[in-house]
């Protein structure tokens, strides 16, 4: 292999017959290669939907539940446990990461003591050099059934990247790439949220017109915000993000959703009682959207009415009503 990418290399200088990026994949692959400790940290839903595209590669890897140790030093990590678990769970493994190792963060969600997104966690505890992050439209169980899907990579290095697409991609499994992941997991929690506010909105009849206004000034609020943190966004970024939210915001296979359907129809009580063995990413993390729409002096008018819903269920059905046809 490495005898490959020298003759390339040579025939890309003298003849300019090959370019950087073939270059770039082949060393992905002679990555893959080496690699010899894949692990997946949580082996919920998620993390079972990454093992299976491992297996139909054909390439090994070890798994541990949050609390559990992984067994050896790990060239790739791909991170499975929910938000508010990732800082315990690498804490616990440090000594099995090392300045080489691979992040992959599949997790959705904010850490609710600190208000922080999985990247920041993990550049707090380990840094952030060879970090990546995987999201986009898809449900763990439709990758398990080899659903044709298609998900972005967010990523800090481009090689790292490559080698990430190429251990996960399969004839069913499609991956797209931008350098601006801070964006796509900005996205990625608030889209669960406004998805509540859909499912609320379905539940009390309102049409198609109404759930889209819904998600076009929620991609207004969410790129409000994503600028006033300085995060960036590409065009791939974008039609990843403008997906995800339409996705989510639109399918009773979603938990956010199903959960704000209920809300319209039961008391919080027993909406909460109904949902309590389940994790809903999108009650868990309004109070820390508003906090950060607080913390940067912006208003996030969608946001409330979803934390209003959140906190008021049925009860505010006629709010809702009211409110929903003026605000823009």
């Amino acid at each position: 292999m490495r005898f490959l990418i020298h003759n390339i290399l040579f025939l890309e200088k003298n003849h300019r017959l090959v370019g950087g990026f073939w270059v770039m994949i082949f060393v992905a692959y002679d990555r893959i290669n080496s690699m010899r400790n894949i692990s997946i940290l949580g082996y919920g839903e998620l993390g079972k939907a990454i093992g299976s595209l491992l297996n139909e590669n054909k390439i090994g890897f070890s798994h541990a539940d949050a609390g559990e140790k992984i067994q050896n030093k790990s060239t790739v990590v791909f991170i499975c446990v929910p938000a508010n678990f990732i800082r315990e769970a690498l804490e616990f493994n440090k000594n099995s990461f090392d300045e080489e190792t691979i992040f992959v963060n599949c997790s959705k969600g904010l850490e609710q003591k600190t208000g922080y997104l999985p990247f920041q966690i993990v550049d707090e505890i380990i840094g952030t050099k060879n970090y990546n992050t995987m999201v986009g439209l898809s449900f763990a169980k439709e990758i398990i059934e080899k659903q044709p899907t298609l998900i972005t990579l967010g990523y800090s290095d481009k090689i790292n990247s490559e080698t990430i697409k190429e251990l996960v991609r399969t004839k069913y499994f499609s991956v797209e790439e931008t350098p601006h992941y801070k964006s796509l997991e900005l996205a990625s929690i608030m889209k669960n949220a406004y998805a509540i506010l859909c499912g609320f909105s379905d539940g009390l009849n309102f049409g198609t017109n109404t759930k889209s206004k819904i998600v076009t000034l929620a991609l207004r609020e969410y790129e409000t915000l994503a600028n006033k943190m300085e995060f960036e966004y590409d065009t791939l970024a974008l039609s990843g993000i403008i997906g995800d939210f339409v996705f989510t915001c639109s399918t009773k296979q979603s938990r956010n959703y199903s959960f704000g359907f209920d809300l319209s129809k039961m008391s919080v009580e027993d909406v909460r009682k109904k949902y309590e063995e389940k994790t809903i990413e999108g009650q868990n993390t309004i109070k820390s959207i508003l906090e950060l729409a607080n913390k940067h002096k912006i208003k996030l008018i969608i946001a409330e009415l979803t934390n209003s819903v959140i906190e008021n269920g049925s009860d505010f059905k006629e709010d809702f009503k009211n409110l929903i046809g003026i605000i823009i």
